[in-house]
C-alpha cells in the first residue's frame, strides 16, 4: 500500500506510472479536507485495475471439432492467455487455400459454428487471437472429415414386395470415407410413428423382420447418430414393404375342383372314343 496525494483540480485525474504488466490493482479512493485533521468524508470507493500485457495474444492450443451432422459442425478452443479481443477462425478442404470463415469477440466466445459443410469431405481448422498489440500466431490445425448420406440398401425406388410368412431384412449404412462403423448408431422406425412389428429385431443397421403379416406393410426409415450423441442425420429415404396375403382354400373345395376336373376330362374322352 502506498498514498498518494492528488492536489484539488477541476479534472479530479491522476495517472499512475510504472505499474507492471498484465497485474491487477486495487485502487481506494477517499475524499479529505483539512478541517479537524485528515479526516475520511466519504466512503472509500475501489477501484479494480488490470493493466495489459506489452505483447500480442499467446498462440491458441489446436481446436477440437464436434459434428452435428453431415453438414455443420462446432469448432472449439481453449482461452490461450495474453488478454485477446477477438478470435479468427479459418478454414480449407482439400489442397486449396485457407479462408477466414468466421470471427468471435472477447474471450468468452471460445467456439464458432460452421454450417453448409460439404457431407463425406475433409476439412482442416485453426484459430489464431489477437489484441491491441497485435495477432498471435496460428494454432495447430485440426482436421476432420463431414459424414455422408445414408444408404439403404434396396434397389430402385426403396420398394420390397414379399409374401405373408417370409422373412424380410432391411439393410442401412452411412456412406463415408473409411471402413470403421464403431462409433455410429443405426435405428430403423416406422413412418407413421407405430411400433415395429413383433418379434423384428435390429442388428446393427440390419432391421430384421421374421414370419411378416400383411398388417407389418408400410414405410420404414432408418436414422444414424454418433455413438456418443454428437451428431444426428437426417432420416433416410423411406422403404415401402409390401406384404402380400397368401390365399388358401378350404379342403372341401380343393376335393370338389379335382373332382370337377376329372369329370370334365372322362367326358371329353368318351366323347373322343
Amino acid at each position: 500500500m502506498r498514498n498518494v496525494e492528488v492536489p484539488s483540480s477541476a479534472n479530479l485525474e491522476y495517472i499512475f506510472n510504472h505499474l507492471k504488466q498484465n497485474t491487477t490493482y486495487n485502487v481506494v479512493l477517499q475524499a479529505v479536507n483539512n478541517i479537524g485533521g485528515t479526516e475520511r468524508i466519504s466512503d472509500p470507493v475501489i477501484i479494480i485495475v488490470t493493466t495489459l500485457p506489452v505483447g500480442p495474444p499467446q498462440v491458441p492450443a489446436k481446436p477440437t471439432v464436434t459434428l452435428f451432422n453431415n453438414t455443420s459442425a462446432r469448432i472449439s478452443w481453449m482461452d490461450p492467455g495474453g488478454y485477446p479481443d477477438n478470435y479468427t477462425l479459418q478454414i480449407r478442404s482439400g489442397m486449396q487455400n485457407w479462408t477466414d470463415d468466421g470471427r468471435t469477440s472477447g474471450i468468452e466466445m471460445l467456439f464458432y459454428d460452421l454450417n453448409e459443410l460439404t457431407p463425406l469431405t475433409i476439412y482442416d481448422a485453426r484459430v489464431w487471437s489477437i489484441n491491441f498489440n497485435g495477432p498471435s500466431g496460428l494454432s495447430l490445425p485440426t482436421r476432420f472429415r463431414t459424414v455422408g448420406m445414408i444408404i439403404i440398401d434396396r434397389g430402385e425406388n426403396n420398394t420390397l414386395q414379399t409374401t405373408s410368412g417370409e422373412t424380410v431384412t432391411l439393410i442401412c449404412s452411412l456412406e463415408h470415407l473409411d471402413d470403421d462403423d464403431s462409433l455410429i448408431s443405426f435405428n430403423w422406425t416406422r413412418q407413421d410413428g407405430s411400433t415395429l412389428p413383433p418379434g423384428s429385431h435390429l442388428n446393427d443397421s440390419v432391421l430384421t423382420i421374421p414370419e411378416t403379416k400383411v398388417e407389418d406393410s408400410g414405410v420404414y426409415v432408418c436414422s444414424a447418430s454418433g455413438v456418443q450423441g454428437t451428431f444426428n442425420l437426417p432420416l433416410s429415404s423411406p422403404v415401402l414393404v409390401m406384404v402380400a396375403k397368401i390365399l388358401t382354400y378350404p379342403v372341401e373345395l380343393l376335393l370338389a375342383l379335382v373332382l370337377a376336373w376329372s369329370w370334365s376330362w372322362s367326358c371329353s374322352w368318351s366323347w373322343s372314343w
